[in-house]
């Protein structure tokens, strides 16, 4: 203990608990979103990199990392059998993530609560704790009569190889282009490794804010403890642990999708404990392929046709004009043959605009864009977990009359699951609830028909309210700014064409399984009264009724001019009416839930807009298209993707003439829209891949997210003045090695996106005056004096207003390097010598272009 102590955890926390925290200075008022006492007096956290050979070594970081994922997966492995005994796998797809997702949960409230601090030994004491829990219940119930692992051992081996592949994939990637920033498509990783660097230096939470000292997060920030989870766990640095973590969701991603689709087209397992005695079903392994492959690898349609007009230009078409004209169309077959030749070739491959900016004044990101491009935003880290909980839905509506205990379990590890979206990524949390109340409805009317309803109701509203309680401390410190719902004006819908570039393979399979489905909800007797369908008299003509009045509300949005209303309004309606058609077969109707959801959104976010701090610009729809279009992109996916060896069947095996070769020609289509969207993803892959400095880049084969800054050179704010990394990576590895805790650095307050400012906050996580994105997170009279503030502590020559600006912030380290004095040339930045000379501050670091001064403090 006295070594953990001493290694591990230090400041006001020891080995045997914490130490309650000492009063904070009595302030007049205390301002909103902000610590209750000073950045630097909270606990000190001693554990950065403590497993050095891994931190060290990429093949032993690689190790240890997905050693860690497996030692998740069996801790929580017997749960999960338990929870998912219908499941042909036992859920064992999923381990990973709820073994994540629950350990996670242990270590949050509990410091959240500050009974237990965020550091290694508490985080291996959660998986200890779950895995005890998790074997016991295992253990209690072999001494009953229904429990036991056995399921199909080369469907788990097929699992743990999928998931392996996809997580050494994305690896490789990682190593192929570790780095962190860059000025032209460095995306936000600089917020994002300074939120995992808080976080795994904050003893407690909320974890501080890094962009605004003395306060704390405010931020869905979930997604990075979970990442930090990881790192205290394996012992790595963070700037290797991104690297690994991106992989990380990927895998989880594919893992997931894959079981969730084998289920959806697989019949429910006959027992608790029996797999299905014919081993692999081939139609559950192509639905599991196909949904993992539709979620995690596709691209959008831009891939395709930026192909086809490169090799159109290669062959002469000039594209003259604001449309298309066949004759530059003609030319894609001669510019095919003279890239072939090598007599031409073709231009880079434009992945990042084209493929997601689509739809004017909106971003349209995709799954596989989110993780190549690999920033690790609550976006992309919430896809594998809005997975569980249609999953543990279908558990709950395949299993209705399920034992008190397993029935206590799974809505446990519901109200853990949905209220994790919330704090992941609160986007989410919307549409999986109301996916969640489809699913507990449609299990109360199975279990006790009308009556039952009023029991799902009911179910809805105490898991809502659950999923909100478990993570109270979360909500409780959380504001959100000025955000509304506003209506999408005629201008602003989104044109058909951008639309069917993103949409139109979706859109091809979701009306070929309306076909399907409406036949096979179709009852044996034949005859014109067959759309009765199964929920009573009556229904048919009601559902009549309902698709008429769909089908006029689409014509009548078409003629508004509004194409993608007029177009998804029927598709809405009938898939909502199938819906009800579903019967007793609970993967048909979450299947069918699923695409209604997709649909839905896709419908309703040219309606309306969340909105928000882009207010009265022209991007004012890019969140809600960007958040929502993701959502969309995995419901679809896992809809269409599992339906797709029964849509194979069912277009392929017709009898007839003339239905056989309509059959064969959607067969051919969908091979070639298949093929057309994965375009995107073999193109994307080398450009991303080599898009780094070009001044030089550092020996492959390391996961330093960092290691960049050893070679790369950029210029800012002209060619004039080249800014050389190596120098600022010198300044930031000797805070890594000497400065412990939490202290105030001050660093120009600049943003990270061509600047590179902030570099010194985001690698080491010492909270810094003020960052960037604050004033979509904070009051704007909280960050405006701020941002004035950090700039005058580099412009102004007056001795004694710097002072006042470091006792203000409580300023304990002043940085100046490159970056600094090309934004504040003159005669601001002598005056830190005079400090020096004066005794307010001693330099502790210099080198040819930075120099870091600490403030002297009696």
């Amino acid at each position: 203990r006295a070594w953990i102590a001493r290694h591990w955890i230090g400041g006001a926390v020891r080995a045997e608990g914490p130490e309650k925290p000492s009063p904070a200075p009595a302030e007049p008022t205390k301002l909103p979103l902000m610590l209750d006492k000073p950045v630097e007096q909270l606990p000190v956290l001693r554990d950065r990199g403590w497993n050095k050979p891994a931190s060290g070594r990429t093949l032993v970081a690689i190790v240890v990392w997905w050693l860690a994922l497996e030692v998740l997966g069996l801790a929580a492995w017997p749960l999960v059998r338990r929870v998912f005994a219908g499941f042909a796998d036992g859920g064992y797809a999923l381990t990973k993530g709820i073994g994540l997702l629950l350990s996670g949960y242990l270590v949050w409230i509990g410091a959240s609560l500050r009974l237990v601090a965020n550091s290694p030994p508490v985080a291996w004491g959660a998986v200890v704790l779950l895995g005890g829990c998790s074997f016991f219940l295992l253990g209690r119930r072999r001494h009953g009569r229904d429990v036991q692992l056995n399921v199909p051992t080369h469907l788990i081996l097929l699992e743990e190889g999928l998931f392996s592949v996809a997580f050494l994939a994305f690896v490789g990637l990682r190593i192929l282009n570790p780095d962190l920033w860059q000025p032209w498509f460095g995306g936000e990783k600089m917020m994002e490794i300074a939120f995992l660097n808080a976080i795994t230096k904050s003893a407690y939470f909320p974890p501080y804010d890094p962009y605004f000292a003395g306060g704390y997060l405010n931020y869905y920030y979930y997604g990075q403890f979970l990442v930090a989870l990881l790192v205290k766990l394996t012992g790595l640095v963070p700037e290797v642990a991104f690297n690994l973590a991106v992989p990380t969701f990927f895998a989880l991603t594919v893992s997931h999708a894959f079981g969730l689709g084998y289920q959806l087209a697989a019949p429910p397992s006959p027992r608790e404990g029996e797999g299905h005695g014919e081993g692999l079903l081939p139609a559950g392994l192509w639905a599991g392929a196909g949904a993992a492959v539709l979620v995690a690898v596709i691209g959008n349609l831009s891939g395709v046709l930026q192909l086809l007009e490169q090799l159109a230009r290669a062959g002469g078409a000039t594209f003259a004009g604001d449309r298309v004209a066949w004759g530059d169309l003609a030319r894609i077959l001669p510019g095919l043959a003279q890239v072939l030749l090598g007599k031409a070739s073709l231009p880079p491959f434009e992945y990042w605009y084209r493929g997601t900016r689509i739809i004017p004044y909106t971003i349209n990101e995709f799954p596989f864009f989110s993780f190549l491009f690999a920033d690790l935003h609550p976006h992309m880290i919430g896809i594998p977990f809005t997975m569980l909980v249609p999953a543990l839905g279908l558990a709950l509506a395949r299993d209705g009359a399920s034992d008190l205990r397993r029935a206590a379990l799974r809505w446990s590890l519901l109200a853990i699951a949905v209220g994790a979206l919330g704090v992941i990524n609160t986007w989410d949390l919307p549409t999986y609830l109301g996916i969640l109340g489809c699913v507990l409805l449609y299990w109360g009317y199975q279990r006790n028909k009308g009556r039952g309803l009023v029991e799902g109701v009911i179910g809805f509203w105490i898991l809502a309210l659950a999923s909100l309680l478990l993570y109270a401390p979360f909500y409780a410190h959380y504001r959100a700014q000025d955000v509304g719902i506003a209506l999408v004006s005629p201008a602003e819908r989104s044109p058909l064409p951008h639309f069917l570039v993103i949409w139109g393979f979706f859109l091809f399979l979701l009306v070929s399984m309306i076909a399907l489905w409406g036949i096979q909800s179709r009852p044996a007797a034949s005859g014109p009264r067959w759309m009765l369908g199964r929920i009573g008299v009556g229904a048919g003509e009601v559902s009549l009724v309902v698709v008429a009045m769909g089908a006029g509300l689409g014509l009548f949005w078409c003629l508004r001019g509004a194409w993608v209303m007029g177009i998804l309004a029927p598709l809405v309606v009938v898939t909502g009416v199938l819906l009800l058609w579903s019967g007793r077969d609970a993967a048909a109707f979450l299947q069918r839930t699923l695409a209604f959801a997709g649909l839905g959104i896709l419908w309703g976010v040219e309606v309306i807009y969340l909105r928000d701090f882009l207010a009265g610009s022209e991007w004012r729809r890019m969140n809600t298209v960007f958040k929502f279009y993701i959502q969309a992109w995995v419901l679809l996916g896992l809809a269409a993707g599992s339906a797709l060896p029964a849509l194979w069947r069912f277009f392929g095996g017709r009898s007839e003439a003339r239905l056989h070769m309509g059959g064969l020609a959607w067969r051919g289509l969908l091979i070639l829209l298949l093929g057309g969207s994965l375009v995107y993803t073999v193109m994307a892959i080398p450009v991303r891949v080599n898009e780094r400095f070009p001044s030089a880049w550092p020996p492959r084969g390391t996961l330093d997210g960092t290691a960049y800054m050893t070679t790369a050179i950029y210029y800012w704010p002209d060619a004039e003045h080249p800014i050389e990394l190596k120098y600022d990576r010198e300044a930031i590895e000797w805070l890594w090695h000497h400065v412990e805790g939490t202290p105030v650095i001050a660093e120009a307050p600049l943003a990270f996106y061509r600047e590179g400012g902030l570099r010194v906050a985001s690698y080491t996580g010492l909270p810094t005056i003020v960052g960037a994105h604050e004033r979509e997170q904070r009051p704007w009279d909280q960050v405006g004096p701020r941002e004035e503030d950090a700039a005058a502590l580099y412009t102004t020559t007056d001795v004694d207003q710097a002072r006042t600006i470091l006792e203000r912030y409580r300023v304990r380290y002043i940085y100046v390097g490159q970056l600094e004095r090309v934004a504040y040339p003159g005669p601001g930045l002598d005056k830190f010598d005079r400090l020096v000379q004066d005794g307010t501050c001693a330099r502790v670091f210099h080198n040819e272009r930075v120099d870091i001064y600490e403030v002297l403090r009696g």
